[in-house]
């Protein structure tokens, strides 16, 4: 299945919030295609992932 998760920035100054997402690991079922960081305030972040099921997704989501 495909999916796409829209997400919002967390708190912190830029460098932080770029250190995050250098250290991110999406759980290994989860395939990523493609993500988009966008200049608007929200969503900040549009990610088009691929899983076998919606509960490997929301694995990836709960940080």
């Amino acid at each position: 299945m495909l999916f796409v998760i829209m997400g919002k920035a967390k708190a912190g100054t830029a460098r932080e919030r770029i250190a995050r997402r250098v250290n991110l690991q999406y759980p290994a079922d989860v395939r990523v295609t493609a993500e988009y960081w966008l200049l608007t305030d929200e969503p900040k972040l549009i990610t088009i992932a691929e899983a076998d099921n919606v509960a490997s997704i929301m694995r990836a989501m709960g940080d």
